[in-house]
């Protein structure tokens, strides 16, 4: 399984960086139904030509908080970002994610989520490890995003 989401990128921050390199960066992403939210890029996947563009990319929520909700909520990514001029603060986090589990890897601690919108994948918080044996494919689960990252862009 792979996570797969279509968004636009807005905007690439340099957040660690010298004279001459940037070590890794902050991008701002749209999606289709205009959600805003900011993704951790350690390794510089997004190119300065990237913005402005839709580009189909995976994206991975570590180190994340999940529970299952038994009232079905509405798929998606709820997110207190309107744009990316907006500065990254703690008073907009959690971004959360809604939506069913379609394949677990207990291997790796990690849950693939159908949010609607595409699949996102997220590995489970150090304090609720052992918690992936609870989780089965369809369940549907609330996400408390831990550290969001830009995983890799495919188009």
């Amino acid at each position: 399984m792979r996570s797969k989401i279509n968004a636009k990128i807005l905007r690439n921050i340099p957040s660690t960086f010298t004279d001459t390199r940037i070590d890794d960066q902050i991008v701002f992403i749209e999606f289709d139904d205009g959600t805003v939210i900011p993704l951790f890029d350690p390794n510089i996947i997004s190119k300065t030509d990237m913005v402005n563009t839709i580009k189909k990319i995976a994206i991975i929520s570590n180190f994340s908080k999940i529970e299952k909700i038994n009232d079905k909520h509405q798929k998606g990514v709820e997110s207190k970002y309107k744009s990316a001029d907006t500065e990254i603060i703690a008073i907009k986090e959690p971004i959360c994610f809604y939506g069913d589990i379609v394949s677990i890897d207990k291997n790796h601690g990690s849950v693939f989520v159908d949010l609607g919108i595409g699949i996102l994948e997220s590995t489970i918080c150090y304090d609720q490890k052992d918690s992936i044996q609870d989780y089965k494919i369809g369940d549907f689960v609330k996400i408390f995003g831990g550290r969001i990252d830009l995983k890799n862009t495919f188009d």
